[in-house]
């Protein structure tokens, strides 16, 4: 989507916007008032999607499947609480003593335990989706011959009851197993599908917001305030004179993990190819944004830029646009 070069003109500006304005990560960084909204239902939806697939199993269709699924919703507790739990203890060891563990270090030990608790809950909601789902597939799949089994022990009794007494009596043997296993009533698999891609969408805004990563969510900043300026050049002093560049932002961003956040930008994890490591040294799972980061990259370069571009509502005296126009 975006071409690396050297200089950027005004039609490659609008073009980057044209091409982007209506894809789901833009639409996405434009709701981002929304966001805490979206991380708290994305956060609990496991626990709406495992009471749909527990009703399901208890009060309409009671089979093996089901048996499975319930126990599905076991491990996934279970699993996650134990790992977090474990992850916690190294944490607590990689601290050392309390009484040696100062302020910042304390914050450094809660921010890193929080980031790998996070990404590990959310390991396990993917590994135990993806073996719901498999299996879901197959017996989705394998339920359709029930239908058509069905239609034929009928056509059969119509025809001679007596004479297909043995082959309904197969029939019936089958259905019996198909039943037990959840392939023939197929029909209450549809709420467990639901459940399942309910869960999905949760998943895939906690990995990457669809598609709305930290390297993309920098670059549709940018595209949206130049653009911005271009339109409206005739009150912008210098729509297109301002040089690209993510160092800008250090003046204007005032927290202390600047450096994180711009080689999450430049190494854009979830779509490099080859041994790309977090801040952590571990493989990446996502490249979530914080709302907390998000607003804090947004202001600062919303700031640099209405400055760098001299956006009309801000106003310098003589002796100051001399500075800026040198130092541009």
């Amino acid at each position: 989507m975006f071409i690396k070069k050297d200089v950027y003109y005004r039609q490659d500006l609008i073009d980057f916007y044209e091409r982007s304005r209506f894809t789901m990560p833009f639409m996405v960084y434009r709701a981002m008032k929304y966001w805490p909204l979206f991380d708290w239902i994305a956060s609990y939806g496991h626990i709406v999607s495992n009471l749909l697939i527990v009703y399901t199993a208890i009060y309409l269709s009671n089979s093996f499947y089901n048996c499975f699924n319930i126990l599905c919703v076991s491990m996934f507790y279970l699993l996650s609480a134990q790992i977090v739990h474990n992850q916690s203890h190294k944490n607590f060891d990689r601290a050392g003593l309390q009484t040696q563990c100062d302020v910042k270090m304390a914050g450094l030990v809660t921010k890193r335990y929080k980031n790998e608790s996070f990404y590990t809950f959310l390991d396990v909601r993917m590994k135990i989706w993806n073996i719901q789902f498999v299996v879901l597939t197959i017996v989705v799949i394998a339920s359709f011959p029930m239908v058509l089994l069905d239609t034929v022990r009928q056509k059969l009794i119509d025809d001679d009851a007596v004479k297909n007494a043995d082959i309904v009596a197969v029939i019936d043997r089958v259905s019996f197993w198909a039943f037990m296993t959840g392939l023939y009533h197929y029909k209450h698999v549809v709420l467990v599908l639901f459940a399942m891609i309910y869960e999905r969408q949760c998943i895939n805004w906690l990995r990457n917001r669809y598609g709305c990563t930290h390297y993309k969510l920098q670059k549709f900043i940018e595209l949206d305030i130049r653009r911005e300026a271009i339109r409206d050049r005739t009150n912008w002093a210098c729509p297109q004179s301002c040089k690209y560049d993510i160092e800008n932002y250090r003046k204007h961003y005032f927290a202390n993990d600047f450096d994180i956040i711009k080689k999450r930008i430049t190494d854009n994890i979830s779509e490099a190819k080859g041994d790309v490591k977090d801040e952590y040294g571990r493989e990446p799972l996502g490249d979530f944004v914080p709302i907390k980061v998000g607003m804090r990259l947004a202001a600062a370069i919303k700031f640099s830029l209405y400055l760098d571009l001299r956006e009309p509502s801000i106003v310098f005296d003589y002796e100051t646009n001399q500075i800026l126009a040198k130092w541009s």
